[in-house]
């Protein structure tokens, strides 16, 4: 049985950084580390600086270093309001 995903967008004031389903997501919350799946309740939090991960259907990861900022989670889509996201190869 596939596994449930979600859209997850990570934004900086310049542009979209990413875009696309994920089947779960951890973020640095001020309070500790927040992890996301399909169908969490809603939820808004405030980032602090550190790593974005995310792991698609296909089991590959994505990780994105954030400079801080706010999360909304909503309608089975998580949406990063970020001051900076570079890409973790």
């Amino acid at each position: 049985m596939p596994e449930r995903s979600f859209t997850l967008d990570i934004v900086t004031p310049e542009q979209l950084v990413l875009s696309e389903d994920v089947v779960s997501l951890t973020v640095p919350g001020v309070e500790g580390y927040l992890g996301i799946l399909a169908g969490h309740a809603p939820l808004m939090a405030e980032l602090r600086s550190g790593v974005i991960e995310a792991r698609r259907s296909d089991r590959t990861r994505v990780a994105m270093q954030i400079g801080g900022g706010f999360m909304e989670v909503s309608h089975n889509r998580a949406i990063v309001l970020a001051d900076s996201a570079e890409p973790i190869a």
